[in-house]
């Protein structure tokens, strides 16, 4: 498992800035297994993937805990965090990490 260091989402939704998000992931061929640290005011979050770090990023999945697994995923692939409020307002994106082998 490696572990890599998220920028702080930007305070779209709140005065204060929210947390640092930590994403950990661990990679098994076809299936990427990650962990990030919950967003003060946060009730979901929107995890992206794309297939280079300056490519388009499409919403993987929707999820209100801070763990998510992609069963199509594929190392090599970029993965960021978006934090949702209860409003639907959605934070600046975190720094992206890549799905890497360690």
């Amino acid at each position: 498992m490696s572990t890599g260091r998220l920028a702080e989402p930007a305070a779209s939704f709140s005065a204060r800035r929210p947390g640092r998000v930590v994403w950990s992931k661990t990679c098994i061929p076809r299936r990427i297994s990650s962990r990030f640290s919950p967003v003060t005011g946060a009730t979901s979050y929107r995890v992206e993937s794309a297939i280079r770090l300056n490519g388009a990023f499409v919403r993987v999945a929707t999820v209100t805990a801070g763990s998510f697994t992609d069963p199509a995923g594929r190392v090599g692939s970029w993965y960021r965090v978006r934090a949702v409020d209860a409003h639907a307002r959605v934070s600046d994106a975190s720094t992206a990490v890549e799905a890497a082998p360690r």
